[in-house]
């Protein structure tokens, strides 16, 4: 049966003993030299393609002699429906290990483009709304496309301006990955206010923190958010799993390639799966169009923070290295938000887009709690290795010290020293 196989494979994939490791997802927003929108044909498949010709580099996947990613030393690529080009690392032991994999795929990068293409560490495009980003030519992408505007307002501007950086976690046995599970939705409304970074997008400043939570939040509640009937004391990886199996699939696989659904559920969709030799497979890609904040496969993918600009890119993976991999710190953040209720976590959720660590609650605001979960973390990191705790010292200063959000910052930057022009801010913050 597929489910208890996937639970089986999720225990396999547990580090019993030993070092854990940490991954990480970087998606980039790409522009053209000029700042206009790229496309598949012209800009990105011959830059993945002279990249995949290179000395311990291959390509990736191939569609109508179209190139769609590559994998290399430094990890693989692959692309968002709006050709946001995302850097998926292997495995580290360090955030130094992590920091050199971008670093290569970086210079990598620049030597392919020749300065055609431009890589922006932004978490939404901040020119250009979904109707001037071109879709990617991929069967499930037109599917999604066709589905997102049945279930909320903003489906195509996730898909096409959105980009951000998620966390991939290992954790010690299947109770192990519950616990974490259950300290992580606490965490969520605080995670998300910290490194809220998106207040630009589509050629105007937004008033919001994170607009990128805005588009979340108008997408499709049915696949997206922070799975609220979990934040119970007994909650565990099963039951997460139980509410995505009873998630309505977008699509399926059939032997003429990805159609359309309609079903209400997993079992729905696929009458038979539990007899079926390929029904771990089929529930692979039912999972993969999940898109909670919390996703498990062989990790637990934490995928709350927008992306940071430079030089706060690393500082989520940082946190959330040194809260969930350090015993201490688990318990000092268990405790922290212990008496937290549900109502109050998905009010925050709702609310904090506008104002971020500013948003009002009880009788403070999200900052004080965001605050101390930061020392935690900082704390946590500095026992495992106080090397590390330099990936979090500029952002700590910003947070603790200045008393800003990264969204402050990013806005006083477009005010000041971009005089109000979107295109000098989005020139800002080229990575590559």
């Amino acid at each position: 049966m597929p489910k208890e196989l996937w639970l089986k494979r999720a225990a396999q994939a547990s580090r019993p003993e030993g070092p854990m490791t940490i991954a990480v997802e970087l998606e980039h927003i790409s522009l053209r030299n000029d700042l206009s929108p790229v496309t598949i044909q012209n800009d990105i498949s011959p830059l993945l393609k002279k990249m995949s010709q290179e000395d311990g580099a291959r390509p990736g996947e191939i569609l109508n002699g179209l190139y769609f990613g590559m994998s290399h030393s430094f990890g693989n690529i692959t692309l968002e429906p709006g050709c946001q080009i995302e850097l998926s690392s292997l495995p580290r032991n360090t955030l130094s290990e992590l920091k050199s994999d971008l670093d290569s795929f970086i210079e990598k990068f620049q030597q392919a483009s020749e300065g055609r293409v431009h890589l922006y560490a932004l978490s939404t495009n901040p020119l250009y709304n979904s109707s001037k980003v071109p879709l990617l030519p991929k069967p499930r992408y037109h599917i999604m496309n066709d589905h997102f505007p049945l279930q909320g307002t903003h489906g195509r501007e996730m898909m096409r301006t959105t980009a951000s950086v998620q966390v991939c976690l290992d954790y010690r046995s299947l109770e192990d990955l519950s616990r974490r599970m259950r300290l992580s939705l606490r965490t969520l409304p605080f995670i998300r206010a910290l490194f809220a970074a998106s207040p630009v997008a589509g050629g105007r400043d937004t008033g919001l923190e994170s607009y990128r939570h805005h588009i979340w939040l108008n997408t499709d509640n049915q696949r997206s958010g922070f799975m609220q009937r979990l934040l119970h004391r007994n909650a565990g990886i099963e039951d997460w799993l139980n509410l995505v199996l009873d998630m309505p699939p977008m699509f399926v696989k059939t032997p003429k390639g990805y159609q359309a659904s309609g079903a209400k559920s997993f079992f729905d969709a696929i009458p038979g799966a539990e007899d079926r030799e390929d029904g771990l497979d089929l529930l692979d890609l039912h999972v993969s169009q999940c898109f909670a904040e919390l996703r498990f496969k062989q990790w637990m993918e934490f995928r709350t923070p927008d992306l940071c600009p430079p030089p706060y890119r690393f500082a989520p993976v940082a946190m959330l290295k040194g809260m969930f991999y350090d015993d201490i710190a688990i318990e000092s953040a268990e405790a922290l938000l212990s008496d937290i209720k549900a109502e109050e976590i998905a009010k925050l959720w709702s609310t904090l887009a506008r104002d971020g660590l500013e948003t009002p609650f009880r009788k403070f605001t999200i900052r004080e709690i965001a605050n101390e979960m930061l020392e935690i973390s900082y704390a946590g990191l500095s026992r495992q290795n106080s090397l590390e705790t330099s990936f979090l010292d500029e952002f700590c200063n910003l947070i603790l010290e200045d008393k800003l959000s990264v969204a402050s910052w990013m806005r006083h930057r477009l005010e000041k020293e971009c005089r109000g022009s979107i295109e000098e801010f989005t020139r800002l913050f080229r990575v590559a």
